[in-house]
């Protein structure tokens, strides 16, 4: 085979390949049970939900292996009610990793030795080739330091007698009882 066959194989097997891998896939994940009753103090998180995409290749598409990188978090806590009154906080970050599949994956370098040996005993000749394997050597990786950029604080109320529900990044909170001191809900 000619030096432009192998070139001519090598852009075909690159070809299929990059097209072969799914686009970058946004998931989001929630840390509570969805659907079932849940209770809550003054102070504690009701809801978490951790956001996170598929760790881009050399051709901008999803890991091949499926691997992934966090792109945020948000999160909403319970500050008590008074009346009909519940009174929540939104906290939320942004994280960029700078992470790919080049620079988040350890480089592993095999040590395997060959020997070949040959030579005679007495008229007869002969010859061996023998394999060692050792301990490969493993390059760390070294991602970037991923950038954690803070979104606003956000307090809000809800008024339980008119509304029992409200949304967080695409899931439904919605409210079973509030008092003073503890709210009962669930997450859709």
């Amino acid at each position: 085979m000619g030096m432009k066959s192998h070139a001519l194989v090598a852009s075909a097997i690159i070809a299929v390949f990059a097209t072969s891998c799914a686009p970058i896939k946004h998931t989001s994940k929630v840390s509570q049970p969805i659907g079932q009753p849940l209770v809550v103090g003054i102070g504690d998180t009701l809801i978490t939900i951790n956001n996170e995409k598929s760790l881009p290749n050399v051709f901008g598409k999803a890991d091949l292996y499926g691997r992934t990188t966090p792109t945020g978090m948000i999160t909403v806590q319970y500050l008590g009610s008074s009346g009909h009154v519940a009174r929540f906080i939104r906290n939320g970050v942004e994280i960029n990793t700078g992470a790919t599949v080049l620079n988040s994956t350890p480089k592993i370098i095999p040590n395997v030795q060959t020997t070949e040996t040959s030579g005679r005993i007495g008229s007869t000749r002969f010859s061996g080739t023998s394999t060692t394997h050792g301990t490969p050597t493993i390059i760390p990786a070294r991602p970037p330091q991923a950038q954690v950029l803070p979104q606003a604080q956000v307090e809000f109320q809800i008024d339980v007698s008119k509304e029992r529900s409200f949304s967080v990044a695409g899931k439904t909170v919605v409210i079973i009882d509030a008092s003073p001191t503890s709210l009962t809900y669930r997450v859709q």
